[in-house]
């Protein structure tokens, strides 16, 4: 029943590669059903949260792709 609430990313994409579970991704539009081998983008400017809705633990590995200022 645990997750990462919504938040925003600001001169960073962020990669989330999902290990092991299932669980929901929403990023304020829509929502999508993930599981163990799945991977989403959310890229700079945009939000986006993930809920364990599993019955087993999610497990996620999250990249960040930071951007340096101009």
């Amino acid at each position: 029943g645990s997750g990462i609430g919504m938040h925003r990313h600001e001169n960073e994409d962020e990669v989330f590669i999902v290990v092991r579970g299932s669980g929901v991704v929403d990023d304020g539009r829509s929502r999508a059903r993930v599981s163990a081998g799945d991977a989403t983008l959310t890229r700079s400017g945009e939000g986006h949260a993930i809920h364990n809705d599993g019955d087993e633990d999610l497990e996620i590995v999250a990249m960040i792709l930071c951007y340096a200022d101009a």
